[in-house]
């Protein structure tokens, strides 16, 4: 029977490449199901019983870890505002970008106006904004200004930034 392999190449913690393969064998060459021999790239074996396969696992897992981002989960920070909303279309929003921390990750706009109010880019109408009923809410995510409208005036919104 051949032996079989199953290679894994990965880097220790200086950057450098190796490979570590797992060979079905029990030391004489022939195939035995169930004995495993884990072998460095230059062929020799890694004892599972001493510091060697801790040392590879551990390089293996400095590469994992190096490859992959961490991200913070949430906002950094929160913002609070009250616009009025009437007959002609107003920004209600300011345009928020830039990097995490200082860029809009969500808006929530919640009507508390007697009116049905709309919401979308500059120029928007009745006829093509997003309709925000009384007591209504709606959370965008976008870095963008918002503009609302109505068909009558005086609509208190609150506006609650994320960013």
């Amino acid at each position: 029977m051949t032996a079989s392999y199953i290679t894994k190449t990965a880097k220790d913690g200086a950057g450098n490449p190796f490979n570590a393969a797992l060979q079905d064998q029990d030391g004489s060459g022939a195939s035995v199901a169930g004995v495993h021999t884990l072998r460095n790239a230059a062929g020799a074996d890694i004892n599972p019983s001493t510091s060697d396969l801790q040392t590879a696992a551990n390089a293996s897992l400095a590469q994992i870890v190096t490859n992959t981002a961490i991200n913070p989960v949430g906002a950094g920070a929160i913002a609070t505002a009250q616009a009025t909303v009437g007959t002609s279309a107003a920004q209600i929003v300011a345009a928020r970008t830039g990097a995490l921390g200082t860029g809009r990750a969500d808006v929530t706009i919640i009507n508390y106006g007697a009116a049905t109010i709309y919401v979308g880019l500059a120029g928007v109408t009745t006829s093509t904004g997003l309709p925000i009923p009384t007591n209504g809410s709606v959370t965008i995510s976008s870095t963008a200004a918002i503009y609302g409208i109505s068909a009558s005036s005086g609509n208190i919104v609150g506006i609650l930034e994320t960013f």
